[in-house]
């Protein structure tokens, strides 16, 4: 088995850890892809093959992730906007 406990916690052997690494890899993907290419969960299950419960959970954290930009951005002054 890859899983040895330890002091601290359990520590992974190099399988798991490949594993973990794959799994890490795909998901910043679909969620790369949410961002960029609109939230749509239907995109998201037809490209990556997912579930569309686990689409529906992508989709709706790329939004949640959009939306905590838009609250953070600096709306422009009217300076920044130039003359009418």
């Amino acid at each position: 088995m890859d899983i040895a406990e330890t002091d601290s916690g359990l520590s992974f052997g190099p399988g798991r850890r490949a594993l973990h690494s794959a799994i890490s890899s795909v998901a910043c993907a679909v969620l790369e892809e949410a961002l960029t290419h609109g939230a749509d969960p239907l995109h998201l299950a037809l490209v990556f093959g997912i579930d569309e419960k686990t689409a529906v959970r992508y989709a709706g954290s790329a939004r949640a992730l959009l939306g905590q930009t838009a609250e953070h951005s600096p709306s422009p002054s009217t300076k920044e906007l130039g003359p009418d």
